[in-house]
């Protein structure tokens, strides 16, 4: 049976209009996240949480 290992990364996030945010995680492509137009965001991103 495996272990479970985690890891510390350095992450950032970077706000960029209305409720929408860019997140930058180590060297990986950046994600954008934003909230559902019902809640104030545009919806065409991925929803945070």
């Amino acid at each position: 049976m495996a272990t479970a290992q985690f890891m510390k990364v350095k992450t950032s996030g970077k706000w960029e209009k209305g409720l929408q945010t860019s997140i930058f995680i180590r060297d990986f492509e950046k994600i954008i996240v934003d909230e559902p137009a019902s809640l104030g965001g545009d919806g065409q991103r991925t929803k945070p949480g």
